[in-house]
């Protein structure tokens, strides 16, 4: 589901892709 950008503030917008980050980060972790 493709994330609606213009309908969110930037902030919220801002802490959903450092999520996607934190996500990313932690299957790299689990993956070694």
């Amino acid at each position: 589901k493709q994330l609606d950008v213009s309908a969110l503030p930037e902030g919220v917008y801002l802490l959903h892709i450092s999520n996607e980050d934190v996500n990313q980060t932690l299957r790299l972790m689990k993956t070694r």
